[in-house]
């Protein structure tokens, strides 16, 4: 391939763990930090490519938590919280056994879902959906660069799976798609639902919660907002709580998206919307109360309180204004100018960085006589 294309990236599958799917016990592969020998299948893969001299530039996880027949959504849904251990015995599997020239090598996870084989009901129910958000939360945390969930689209449902009453939801057939042609499974929704959280370039950040039903995740948008993502793991029991936020100041209002039990009934009903739900967030504070209803994925989004602007005229020349922004650092103000407060025009964005006061000079024009200025986020 790279004969015909030298950009073209090619990659590996690995499992984490020196001993993981260890069927080679004829070629055994030695642990360059430990001295000792193990025959699973990611040492030997690397140690034998190192030998060749092939260096691979990414590595390709696999994760299904669950074997068929023995599913347990609670079991499914805390199940997520492995990435971070996933990721680190990889990146140590690199290190131990390809060594420093491995450095470059990105993780990436081109299969991600509930069941490895036979998916059953869970994959199509409420808890498959709170699942996959939960998975990508938690993956956006580690250094993978990538998840691909399997698949988009099957091409029909499995009736073979399990159905078993004690896992949550109302489809009693399988199916690894998040859509068919006729419907469209939770899974579709909370990946819709993600990206009210995060998108490329945004900055994931510490989030944490003291309940451990309660997944918590924050995310600052390039727009300069706050996002917060909860997902409640409770089948019965609303989470209420209070939200406390540090180094950014909000504003009173916000947004929040949502997607649980009444999208889920609605679906099955055919009363009411089954797609994701939007809310005006209101009470918003440095702390404030919010209560997440159960078996739910719910999208906080936090705007920045409004900027300051100050203006004097320039001492030295009069036909300067100097105008002074002060606003949050990461948060994009446009300056806007109007003669009449009815129509505004926009003259620059300015986004404060460390500091958080900005200093922008204008010139201004004696033949107009008034002229007004604002500072506004605009997302």
């Amino acid at each position: 391939m790279r004969a015909v294309d030298p950009t073209i990236k090619i990659g590996v599958v690995v499992t984490p763990g020196d001993d993981s799917y260890a069927n080679y016990s004829t070629h055994p592969a030695t642990n360059l930090r430990t001295g000792q020998p193990h025959n699973g299948w990611t040492p030997v893969l690397l140690a034998t490519l190192k030998s060749l001299g092939v260096t691979p530039d990414f590595l390709i996880h696999h994760r299904y938590p669950q074997n068929p027949g023995g599913e347990s959504d609670q079991g499914l849904l805390l199940s997520s919280s492995g990435w971070a251990a996933d990721a680190a015995t990889l990146r140590q599997e690199i290190s131990d056994y390809f060594g420093a020239g491995g450095s470059a090598m990105e993780l990436v996870c081109t299969e991600n879902n509930s069941v490895s084989s036979n998916p059953g009901k869970q994959s199509v129910s409420l808890v498959g959906g709170l699942f996959y958000a939960d998975s990508l939360a938690q993956l956006m945390q580690t250094e993978l660069n990538g998840l691909f969930w399997w698949n988009f689209q099957n091409g029909g449902f499995n009736l073979t799976g399990n159905t078993n009453s004690s896992l949550y939801g109302w489809r009693l057939y399988g199916d690894y798609g998040v859509a068919e042609a006729i419907t469209n499974f939770p899974p579709y929704y909370t990946s819709k639902l993600m990206k009210n959280f995060a998108q490329t370039g945004d900055k994931v950040i510490a989030a944490s919660s003291d309940y451990i039903l309660l997944s918590t995740y924050a995310a600052r948008r390039q727009n300069g907002s706050l996002t917060i993502l909860a997902i409640n793991k409770d089948p019965s029991n609303t989470a209420t709580g209070q939200v406390s936020v540090t180094g950014f100041v909000p504003a009173s209002f916000g947004q929040v998206y949502s997607y649980g039990i009444p999208q889920d009934n609605a679906a099955q009903s055919g009363i009411g919307s089954p797609d994701v739900a939007q809310s005006a967030l209101s009470g918003v504070g440095a702390s404030f109360s919010y209560s997440f209803a159960p078996y739910s994925a719910t999208v906080l989004s936090l705007y920045p309180a409004p900027a300051t602007l100050t203006a004097t005229l320039n001492p030295a020349d009069a036909t300067q204004l100097v105008l002074q922004l002060q606003g949050q650092g990461g948060v994009p103000y446009v300056i806007q100018s109007s003669s009449n407060l009815v129509a505004w025009t926009s003259l620059s964005t300015n986004t404060p960085l460390g500091a958080t006061t900005v200093t922008i000079t204008n010139t201004i024009s004696v033949s107009v006589p008034k002229t007004f200025w604002r500072a506004v986020w605009q997302p």
